[in-house]
């Protein structure tokens, strides 16, 4: 892409945005949220500076708003999904992967309990069916 944007190509830049700003929020939440999880589950312990928690959370906290507190990054990356599903009723062409199922946001909210027995949670198809559903349904 760096070799795209040298020659004033931008077109995956707004793709990349989103997945970054996305990926940011989720990714440095996630991991203060982890650490702070496993510092509680070892009770009193946990605070003590030979449990090495309070140097991983030095870490990891500021992480979450280095580049912007993380729900202004996570709006950064929905901005770009509401964008394209607005779109939708006005496009010729469809939207192709990884943004398909904005094509059919109306059919995947009706969806429900796509994944039911244990087969289905390791099945690669249901399971990117589901985060769809999912996405659906927050836009």
């Amino acid at each position: 892409m760096m070799e795209e944007v040298k020659q004033k190509n931008f077109k995956r830049l707004a793709i990349n945005h989103h997945l970054l700003s996305g990926f940011k929020a989720l990714f440095t939440e996630e991991a203060w949220y982890t650490v702070d999880v496993c510092r509680r589950a070892c009770g009193g312990a946990g605070f003590s500076a030979q449990a090495g928690f309070s140097d991983i959370m030095d870490i990891t906290a500021p992480n979450a708003t280095w580049e912007g507190e993380n729900s202004v990054m996570a709006l950064q990356s929905a901005k770009l999904l509401l964008k394209m599903y607005q779109m939708t009723p006005t496009m010729e062409k469809e939207f192709s992967y990884p943004f398909s199922y904005l094509n059919h946001v109306d059919k995947l909210v009706k969806l429900q309990g796509v994944l039911v027995t244990l087969d289905d949670f390791t099945d690669a198809d249901k399971i990117q069916q589901a985060l769809a559903v999912r996405s659906a349904i927050k836009i």
